[in-house]
């Protein structure tokens, strides 16, 4: 076995090599090519394998045996060679290849069945002979007429198929070529030994050495396989159709790796390197990010020091005929020069429509802010530090004042005014660059504020208190009139563009048309708003009867306003402002404040303005003030002053005071208010007396009253405690407790109990009602009452009382009543005094006690069918001593049960009302809550 093994190693190593390209093969077999040539690969191993046992057999039925065997690879293969090149080079579909293939094996099949039949017809070889050779003995026979002609079609479609893939060669470039050809040689190898059998070439005495050629071809085989991963890439483009495009190609494999260029892509971005099996990771870092999605499309740029390109990336996936993923193919285009082009006119055409929708925007601002956002964005680039709207205001044509409405920031964003107090307004003498420009036009430019000629010391003393150093003052004239300036200003000297010159010129008149409009809009609705709060300020006064009340509509109405309001009354000794009379304004509404100042300005030295107001818009001016009276309204905060005074026939009553923290210029308006506002204020202040003296009317009689009550209290104190020591001792005579009485002297005594049991219940509803009325009544407050049993006792007392009487008794009452907090003796004695009524005034039918649970409360009814109450005594009846007709003849009393009924059950938190019809009886209702904090806390209270 040894003897025979060493030389079978190359015939060995050449099946291995076999059987390794044919499962690699296999395995890639969704490649076009790859299933056909995978199984060329897998009939060179069988027949490589019939081959080593034919060596290794040493009788001639053996040795005959494995050389027919062979013959199935042998005549197979050459198919395979054929369906391969059509499958690679072409774009046949399988179903064609599939059915080429049925037709192209009919022959090796049936050379493949006279080999086994040999025997039979002799048409593969005859004279079969072994003869003994070194070191494997040798089968000869005579080659057949069959086996010549199998030969034969079997070397005519081999051809057909190298010279297929040969000419392929041709017509792709690169890595695909020299695959290709690496290929074409393996498959030329075993096919150039065949020939040892025509021209009776041996080795080793054998005759047909081709299988150990297979392992020589393999080889080739394997170097395309494994360096250039044949079957890994699809060819994706012909060499003509690259060579000639402008746009750079990158053909990548499924790994992400180069496997071809273009001559472009190599120009463009390869000029120093082979890309090719390299990761486009890492040959072209920038386009890899753009990978992750499949069939995209992108512009990128690429910035390279001062140099920026533009690129348009279009990356496609390749697929196989069997659908699954084979690579990618990039296509990169330089569209640097267009992406410009297309820049410069989209830049063209985005000013035009800036300049429009700048317009736009101008004409639809509803505020001073959103004019200027508007105009703004035509800065945006240049990044100013600050922008200011200002309005100029005119004062019987003449500048008074130049003050900012809108702010905006180098962010573009808007800023409150108060920001920059200082900065807010000016007067034409602090800022006289106003009046230069109130004369033209054109802004202006200043690039440099300390070398312009139009500015002088006095712009420049306010200039210096900012960080300013270039500013473009753009006065806003509509017609003959300016409206206000622009004021941009940069923390840097600036140089300005023509474009920017340009642009400003062009929409600085847009503004200020709109900013005329703008403020005709305000001042009317400024109008429309000041006559509204004049108004309210009227109605209110004029329905004020109380100072408070007074005071209290200057809030309201005033708080809007920057000024504050003071009201002064007048007194004997001067003017003294009025409690709580200094309105703080520019608070939000909760937060304005009342404070009382001790402040009298006496008579003697007091200039009265009937009729008149007097305007002092800056107090340290000295000029409309004296100096006594200017410290004192410093003293204060005040720094601007308007007055008038309230008078009714020349009398005056008091002093209304518009005033200003700071020195302020009051409007015509608020002139013409302060001065209508004096005769409505006079009028209120009248009435606010007199309201006065009625209050203190009534307080007095309320003090009569209390001491009535307390009268009334003490006296029936006094009546009750003799009362008492009568009815005991009536009692024990007529109990005999004292000696014997007769039956006529027991009668007597009786009468004499009642009518003094009688009195002291007379006697003790009037002392409850004073103690009420004198607020002396106290409650005893107790937790968790238990009413049940108490509404039981009412029930049998009810009886009682209905004993001699056709009238049921009727209890409706919750079985599962919660426990309540209350007096308890106060709520059995408002229950008692109900059912004592319905008892009393009911002579047939019944009489009703329901209780029941209504959400945090219990309801209580006591229902009659007596006469009924008509609707105009329903009322009466709550008030002391006052009864219906009915009453008084039927049944007499104080008048006083219900009045202290309904006191009780308000002390305890609930509320008491009928409900009646003449002839249908009377229901009376009342509700006590069942817990109640105001009870709670008055029980603490009573522990302290």
């Amino acid at each position: 076995m040894i003897e025979y093994g060493l030389p079978l190693i190359p015939y060995i190593l050449s099946f291995f090599v076999s059987i390794i390209i044919a499962v690699y093969t296999l395995q890639n077999r969704h490649i076009r090519g790859a299933t056909s040539f995978g199984l060329y690969a897998l009939l060179q191993s069988q027949w490589i394998l019939g081959y080593i046992f034919e060596l290794s057999a040493n009788t001639l039925p053996a040795k005959i045996f494995w050389d027919n065997f062979q013959y199935i690879g042998s005549f197979l293969v050459p198919v395979c060679v054929l369906i391969f090149a059509l499958a690679y080079t072409t774009s046949l579909s399988m179903k064609i290849l599939v059915r080429l293939s049925v037709v192209l094996s009919v022959v090796p099949i049936a050379g493949i069945v006279l080999a086994f039949t040999n025997e039979a017809h002799h048409l593969i070889g005859s004279n079969f002979q072994l003869i003994p050779t070194e070191p494997f003995d040798v089968l000869y026979y005579d080659l057949g007429t069959g086996l010549l002609l199998l030969a034969l079609y079997s070397y005519i479609i081999s051809f057909i198929g190298l010279g297929i893939l040969i000419n392929h060669t041709r017509k792709v470039t690169g890595i695909y070529r020299t695959q290709l050809w690496f290929i074409t040689i393996g498959l030329v190898i075993p096919l150039i030994s065949s020939f040892s059998i025509i021209f009776d070439i041996t080795l080793n005495g054998q005759r047909d050495f081709q299988p150990i050629t297979f392992g020589v071809g393999n080889i080739f085989v394997a170097i395309g396989l494994f360096r250039y991963r044949f079957f890994n890439i699809v060819p994706i483009a012909r060499e003509k159709v690259l060579e000639a495009m402008n746009d750079a190609v990158i053909v990548l494999d499924t790994d992400q790796r180069i496997v071809d260029i273009n001559p472009c892509a190599k120009s463009m971005f390869f000029a120093n390197t082979t890309p090719i099996g390299t990761s486009i990771h890492d040959a072209l870092a920038w386009i890899s990010p753009h990978l992750t999605q499949s069939n995209m499309q992108a512009e990128l740029h690429v910035i390279n020091g001062d140099k920026k390109t533009y690129y348009e990336l279009i990356a496609r996936d390749i697929f196989a005929d069997t659908n699954e993923k084979s690579g990618t193919l990039i296509l990169i285009r330089d569209i640097t020069e267009k992406t410009l082009a297309l820049r410069a006119i989209e830049d063209a055409r985005f000013q035009a429509e800036l300049l429009a929708d700048i317009s736009d925007a101008m004409n639809n601002a509803k505020t001073e802010d959103d004019l200027l956002v508007a105009f703004s964005a035509i800065l945006v680039q240049y990044r100013p530090t600050r922008i200011a709207l200002m309005y100029v205001d005119y004062e019987a044509s003449q500048v008074t004042d130049l003050r900012t409405v809108a702010l905006q920031n180098e962010e573009g964003e808007n800023l409150p005014l108060d920001a920059f107090p200082r900065l807010m307004n000016y007067t034409p003498d602090e800022f006289p660059v106003v009046y230069r420009l109130l004369n033209t036009d054109m802004p202006l430019y200043i690039e440099n504020v300390y070398q312009h000629d139009w500015l002088g010391e006095a712009e420049l003393k306010i200039i210096e208190q900012t960080p300013f150093l270039a500013m473009i003052i753009i006065p806003l004239r509509n017609q003959d009139h300016h409206e206000g300036f622009m004021v941009v200003s940069w923390n840097s000297y600036q140089t300005f563009p023509q474009s920017l010159r340009t642009m400003i010129e062009l929409l600085s008149p847009r503004l200020a048309e709109n900013i005329t409009a703008r403020r005709a809009f305000l001042q009317a609705e400024q109008a429309k708003k000041e006559t509204e709060q004049f108004y309210r300020l009227s109605q209110s006064i004029n329905s004020a009867i109380t100072y408070k009340q007074i005071l209290d509509a200057f809030g309201t109405v005033f708080g809007p306003f920057q000024f504050n309001t003071m009201l002064m009354l007048a007194t004997d000794g001067g003017f003294h402002v009025a409690q709580r009379a200094k309105i703080v304004a520019n608070l939000p509404a909760g937060e304005q404040q009342s404070i009382e100042m001790d402040l009298i300005v006496p008579l003697q030295r007091v200039e009265i303005f009937i009729n008149t107001v007097l305007q002092i818009d800056n107090i340290a001016d000295r000029k409309q003030v004296n100096e006594e009276d200017a410290n004192l309204y410093e003293s204060y905060g005040i720094r601007a002053i308007l007055i008038t005074d309230c008078a009714l026939a020349d009398i005056v009553l008091g002093r209304i005071t518009f005033s200003s923290p700071t020195p302020y210029r009051f409007s015509a308006f608020e002139k013409r208010l302060i001065r209508g506002l004096s005769d409505l204020v006079a009028a209120a202040l009248e009435r606010a007396r007199l309201y006065q003296e009625q209050v203190d009317i009534a307080e007095q009689l309320r003090t009569v009253d209390q001491m009535k009550s307390q009268f009334l209290a003490n006296m029936s104190h006094e009546l009750r405690t003799p009362l008492n020591a009568i009815l005991n001792f009536t009692e024990f005579v007529s109990l005999g407790m004292l000696g014997e009485v007769n039956d006529k002297q027991k009668d007597a005594l009786g009468k004499s109990l009642d009518s003094a049991k009688h009195l002291l219940a007379l006697i003790n509803d009037v002392l409850d009602m004073t103690k009420i009325e004198a607020g002396m009544m106290k409650l005893f407050i107790e937790e968790n009452i238990d009413i049940t049993p108490e509404l039981h006792a009412l029930i049998a007392t009810g009886q009682t009382l209905l004993k001699d009487k056709d009238v049921v008794m009727i209890a409706d009452i919750d079985p599962d009543l919660p426990r309540i907090v209350g007096d308890k003796r106060r709520i059995r004695q408002i229950l008692l005094n109900l059912l004592s009524n319905a008892c009393k005034f009911t002579e047939k039918g019944s009489v009703t006690l329901r209780v029941k649970k209504h959400q945090d409360e219990l309801l209580f009814a006591v229902i009659d069918t007596g006469p009924g109450i008509p609707l105009a005594d329903q009322t009466i009846i709550f008030e002391p001593f006052r009864q219906t007709e009915h009453g008084i003849k039927h049944a007499g009393g104080t008048g006083l049960g219900l009045p202290i009924t309904q006191k009780l059950v308000e002390a305890h938190g609930g509320k008491l009302w009928l409900e009646s019809d003449v002839g249908r009886g009377a229901s009376f209702y009342l509700t006590l809550p069942i817990r109640s904090d105001m009870l709670i806390q008055e029980m603490r209270q009573s522990l302290i």
